[in-house]
């Protein structure tokens, strides 16, 4: 499955950053996948641990409901915003960042390319 990137850091690699799948639909609600990277020896400063960890979730907005937008909106510090200019997208961000996701499963390892790939090759398991 191929995921683009949706925010974090132009050098994501050493300071982390968030990738998207495309809107799937499981026939109930629409769903994005979202793979969190972090490089774990820049964010805690412990080198005794795997350098790179990511997180594979599954986001919903139209199943969390608007009561959950709204307090990640808050969260946010867009509660004076209109929900209904938000695009999808925008959403599922909003959500992640609040932290109102299943988590699916998590990676580490000292080879970037390889924990991206696992979770990336594990997401084929998310997408109904």
């Amino acid at each position: 499955m191929r995921f683009r990137f949706l925010t974090g850091d132009v050098n994501w690699q050493d300071y982390g950053g968030k990738f998207v799948s495309k809107k799937l639909n499981d026939g109930v609600a629409d769903y994005w996948l979202v793979i969190r990277f972090e490089n774990m020896h820049e964010l805690t400063g412990d080198e005794g641990h795997p350098k790179y960890w990511a997180s594979l979730c599954i986001i919903s907005p139209d199943e969390l409901g608007p009561e959950m937008l709204a307090r990640a909106m808050h969260f946010s510090g867009l509660e004076d915003r209109d929900p209904a200019t938000l695009t999808d997208l925008m959403k599922a961000d909003l959500l992640h960042g609040y932290g109102a996701y299943d988590d699916a499963c998590q990676f580490t390892g000292n080879n970037c390319q390889r924990v991206l790939k696992e979770a990336r090759d594990e997401a084929r398991y998310y997408e109904r």
